[in-house]
């Protein structure tokens, strides 16, 4: 099983830690922790 985004791919934040970083997202059943540099790089729109 492969985990990766894909175009179209509905993400949630769930989590942010108490100093802001790391921040948790759920995308298709998968739970993963993302530096904020980390997440930086994916581009995102507001639904």
């Amino acid at each position: 099983m492969a985990m990766g985004l894909l175009p179209g791919q509905e993400v949630r934040l769930t989590h942010e830690a108490p100093l802001g970083d790391p921040i948790a997202v759920v995308f298709q059943g998968c739970h993963m922790s993302l530096r904020l540099k980390d997440a930086a790089e994916v581009e995102v729109e507001k639904i």
